[in-house]
């Protein structure tokens, strides 16, 4: 990916955390082809969905990080991890937080 191409693709990880904070799972990663300012549709996107748990936020966003960036290669293999623009959202009972 060129310098000029940063911003291409974003990524928002939804980690929700349960048992009390016990547990952490990225229940689903939102892939997005295109500008920052505006989302993709169709194939421009891919969505990935998890139920797997983990024992800390930090395990669940390295895997989440790391399934993303699989399939991200499949379809464009000169795309480095600092290449996207990574997003994640905290999921819990009060709604959606940023994190």
């Amino acid at each position: 990916m060129r310098a000029t191409d940063r911003g291409r693709i974003t990524c928002h990880i939804y980690i929700e955390q349960r048992d009390g904070g016990t547990v952490w799972v990225p229940r689903k990663t939102l892939i997005r082809y295109g500008t920052a300012e505006r989302l993709g549709t169709g194939n421009h996107s891919d969505h990935l969905y998890s139920g797997k748990e983990f024992p800390t936020l930090g395990s669940a966003v390295d895997a989440a990080e790391q399934h993303a960036l699989n399939l991200i290669q499949e379809k464009h293999p000169n795309v480095r991890r600092d290449d996207v623009d990574w997003c994640l959202v905290s999921e819990d009972v009060s709604g959606f937080v940023a994190v």
